[in-house]
């Protein structure tokens, strides 16, 4: 495909304002256009706001807490954006997570995708499409903290300086889902709409799953990690030392401080630590601090220095010990939805006679009561249905916008009829009955002769997500899993009876799924 006319445009949806309530998204493609849909994404562009408890001045000399006056910009707080999924927290998902329900039609086709619960079922397939690495590199399409290096994250939404004395800074950062990610037809890579007409994209988003998430907070596991130590203060030689202490050196010594080190301009942290005078009882303080400074003393010893908006009071004869310092949680966290795009790559190229794709109807089954443990259910299928995937959502954790949508249910064990023939001659079984242990090989078969049949790549068996946290390379620790099997073609409807064995009272929603292949 020659693509040295190619060119991105950008498409403003149709609705003009969004929130958690407000999720729809619409966009319309006149007709004229040649794209490739393979190389469109949707942009969500969003800002995260956050709000600081104690911005008044430094109070005097005193046990508690003194805080210091907040700095121009205010205080900045790591922030990243992830999915809340059934009360799991921290889980990195693709982020066709966000992506409900989905509809694809043009003026001279008609519907072309229309998909039910399409995030449930990317995210199963998700697990065996991509190796963990891919998974782990996709990450930089999302919201989530994502460089995964030194131990110590970063975000789209924060741009942060852990040298010098330029404030970092907050700025609006983007969730690309790309295209092909929603819609299988979006695999084309040439799409003409002078031939097929205006198409209509029509999205239902979870915005309701957005949540913002703070990394070195208050609670942050870094802090506690014995390397984070500072040298002691002492004011008994104030020639040596002022009495007023602006600034904090390291005890630990760093090679990298642009990967290693947990500190950055504008990050507000709280001290704490213990001062005693001339053979005096010791007390204890609490202090919160702005970082206005940071140097890396390279080449002398290898320390960083930390320097902050107001001075710790000290006098003559204080010794500084037991000097322990974390993170402050931000006192709000606000996402601001700015505007949803639709990028799109132009291009000029032949356009096809015909275009073949495959797509998915939904069907979803529920009640089955807290005490099961067992489902034996039939199902019909459509003719040209060649696949099924069978996704397990778990139990709603209170506040119905928990209700699952990523299939994190195992089911232990099943067995699947169509039309009265057995497709194993035995249970295929994903867990045995003790809970530890690998899946017996059938169970491996059965994904592999699925994605066989869909002519698809099987890259992964691992059937794990990543976690949010500071060694994502060495931490793919979410489990997730569906059963899929392949289904023959026939002439008419074909009856899928399902019996399957899990746990009891995890079990809320079961979505199946069918695929087809169509051409237009």
């Amino acid at each position: 495909m020659d693509t040295t006319s190619s060119r991105y445009v950008k498409m403003t949806a149709l609705e003009g304002t969004f929130s958690p309530i407000q999720n729809m998204v619409s966009f319309s493609i006149p007709s004229g256009m040649k794209l490739d849909l393979s190389e469109c994404s949707v942009l969500i562009d969003l800002q995260v706001n956050t709000t600081t408890t104690n911005t008044g001045p430094s109070a005097p000399l005193a046990s508690g807490v003194q805080y210091g006056s907040e700095p121009a910009g205010g205080s900045i707080y790591r922030e990243a954006i992830l999915p809340v999924d059934g009360g799991t927290a921290n889980v990195v998902l693709p982020n066709v997570y966000y992506v409900k329900n989905a509809d694809i039609r043009c003026e001279r086709v008609g519907a072309i995708e229309t998909l039910r619960a399409v995030n449930t079922l990317r995210l199963g397939l998700d697990l065996y499409e991509n190796d963990l690495e891919t998974k782990l590199g996709n990450q930089y399409l999302g919201g989530g903290n994502s460089d995964g290096i030194g131990s110590q994250n970063a975000s789209c939404f924060r741009d942060i300086n852990r040298t010098g004395q330029i404030l970092s800074r907050n700025r609006s950062g983007q969730i690309r889902i790309p295209l092909k990610h929603i819609f299988d037809v979006a695999h084309t890579p040439v799409w003409d709409t002078t031939k097929y007409g205006r198409t209509d994209i029509k999205l239902e988003m979870a915005f309701d799953r957005l949540q913002a998430r703070q990394a070195m907070g208050a609670t942050d596991a870094t802090w506690t990690n014995a390397v984070f130590n500072y040298d002691a203060l002492d004011a008994a030689a104030p020639a040596a030392l002022p009495a007023d202490v602006l600034s904090l050196k390291t005890t630990r010594t760093y090679d990298h401080p642009e990967e290693e080190s947990p500190f950055y301009v504008g990050q507000r942290l709280t001290l704490n630590f213990t001062l005693t005078n001339n053979g005096g009882a010791p007390q204890a303080f609490t202090k919160e601090r702005t970082i206005t400074g940071i140097i890396y003393n390279e080449g002398n010893d290898n320390k960083i220095q930390i320097s902050f908006d107001d001075p710790i009071k000290m006098v003559a004869n204080d010794v500084m010990t037991a000097l322990t310092c974390v993170g402050v949680d931000a006192a709000t966290e606000t996402i601001i939805y700015n505007k949803v795009e639709l990028e799109m790559l132009q291009v000029e190229a032949q356009t096809p006679s015909s275009i073949e794709y495959t797509t998915y109807t939904t069907e979803e089954d529920s009640g089955f009561g807290n005490a099961a443990t067992n489902l034996n259910r039939q199902y019909t299928c459509e003719p040209d249905a060649d696949t099924l995937v069978v996704c397990a959502l778990g139990v709603p954790a209170g506040n119905p916008v928990n209700n699952p949508m990523n299939p994190t249910i195992r089911i232990n064990s099943s067995r699947i009829t169509i039309d009265s023939k057995d497709e194993t001659t035995e249970p295929v079984v994903a867990v045995v009955p003790n809970g530890v242990g690998q899946a017996n090989p059938l169970y491996f078969d059965r994904i592999d002769r699925a994605f066989m049949n869909m002519g698809d790549d099987l890259e992964c068996l691992v059937e794990k997500q990543y976690l949010q946290n500071r060694n994502l390379g060495t931490n793919p620790a979410g489990d997730a899993s569906v059963v899929i099997n392949p289904l023959p073609l026939k002439a008419q409807n074909k009856q899928v009876q399902l019996n399957l064995d899990y746990t009891a009272g995890e079990v809320n929603i079961l979505n199946l799924y069918k695929r087809m292949t169509k051409t237009i």
